[in-house]
């Protein structure tokens, strides 16, 4: 446990120290879903125009980008999130969301998810973690992307409000 927090904690002193603009969205999640060992990792945006759904500022499945991704968020792990809570589903996440059409079109077994708040303590969006095996330590798997929501929340805010 504490080597993985320790490799995210190396992570993100490199993001700061390469500069986040050279590594972006798309960098930081490809090393996120590294590092957590999934198949695949987003930062999503909530779509001012229409709160349940959210938009991909950076999804990566498998090590490839998905692109112009909106996604309806409503009965689906993402919508706990955007509520405001942590989300963790270690195992059977396509049976807890039945509804979910992309966790089967994805052949997903675990999620994890964690709001993205501007320095003003508004839910702007969710950083999330897909896995397509049962995950074994849910907490440990929060508890880096907490710290990783920390650094991307007032960097994706300063976008948006561009």
């Amino acid at each position: 446990m504490r080597q993985e927090i320790r490799s995210i904690s190396r992570v993100l002193k490199e993001i700061q120290s390469d500069g986040f603009e050279s590594l972006g969205f798309y960098g930081l999640t490809g090393r996120v879903a590294q590092v957590l060992g999934a198949s695949g990792a987003a930062v999503l945006v909530i779509d001012p125009e229409d709160q349940n759904c959210v938009q991909a500022r950076a999804l990566l499945m498998d090590g490839q980008p998905i692109n112009d991704f909106c996604y309806d968020c409503r009965n689906t792990p993402c919508e706990i999130v955007v509520g405001g809570r942590d989300c963790v589903v270690t195992h059977d996440v396509q049976r807890r969301f039945p509804k979910d059409r992309m966790l089967v079109d994805l052949g997903l077994s675990g999620y994890a998810g964690v709001p993205l708040r501007s320095p003003d303590g508004r839910i702007i969006g969710l950083i999330a973690a897909f896995f397509r095996k049962p995950v074994a330590d849910g907490e440990l798997i929060l508890e880096i992307l907490r710290t990783v929501a920390s650094f991307v929340g007032s960097r994706l805010a300063d976008r948006i409000s561009r």
